[in-house]
């Protein structure tokens, strides 16, 4: 899996980031957090 915005591999047993709404991965907190920020309405 690779992160969504960063394009860095995930292995799937350390997944612990990923936007339901988005169906995307993400590497760590930092970056789900600035997805999310850059995508809300």
């Amino acid at each position: 899996m690779r992160c969504a915005v960063t394009g860095k591999a995930i292995p799937l047993d350390e997944l612990r980031y990923w936007s339901v709404d988005l169906q995307e991965a993400y590497a760590d907190a930092e970056t789900s957090l600035k997805r999310f920020r850059d995508t809300r309405v």
